[in-house]
């Protein structure tokens, strides 16, 4: 992914399946999510976690409201 230095969303992509974007199917009940990062200077801002497969990142806003 290559931002430029600004705010972008990107899918997740596997190393492991020639960088094709990456879903998981969960059972029910908790889980539990790990990030970490493997570059210096990357930031994480917001996750979105949905069941819509063909959600529209053009559609998640820009900016993340602050509560």
């Amino acid at each position: 992914m290559d931002a430029q230095g600004k705010w972008a969303w990107d899918e997740v992509h596997s190393d492991d399946h020639n960088q094709q974007v990456t879903n998981w199917t969960l059972s029910d009940g908790p889980h539990t999510l790990e990030v970490a990062k493997r570059e210096d200077g990357v930031y994480l801002d917001a996750i979105v976690i949905t069941n819509v497969l063909d959600l529209d990142q053009t559609t998640l806003p820009a900016v993340i409201p602050q509560p």
